[in-house]
């Protein structure tokens, strides 16, 4: 590809896009349950999974993520 970039006068990609991609930040928690009757109570969750990543989380991670989103995403974002 490097001929062709070169013939059509394009330019190689910068070392910033070949960048690493991002870690996850765990927004989306999805709840799951080991007994059907706890199902829809988010309390009742036994764990939390990442809909991105596929991660599990204890209640208590889930809560401690949940709290620090806002604060990563703009982390994240630079804002």
């Amino acid at each position: 590809m490097s001929f062709l970039n070169k013939l059509l006068g394009r330019k190689e990609p910068s070392a910033q896009a070949k960048q690493e991609p991002l870690p996850c930040l765990h927004v989306g928690l999805v709840p799951q349950w080991d007994t059907a009757a706890d199902i829809g109570s988010e309390a009742l969750a036994s764990r939390f999974v990442c809909s991105t990543c596929s991660a599990s989380f204890t209640p208590d991670e889930a809560h401690a993520l949940r709290a620090s989103e806002a604060e990563r995403l703009h982390a994240v974002l630079g804002n």
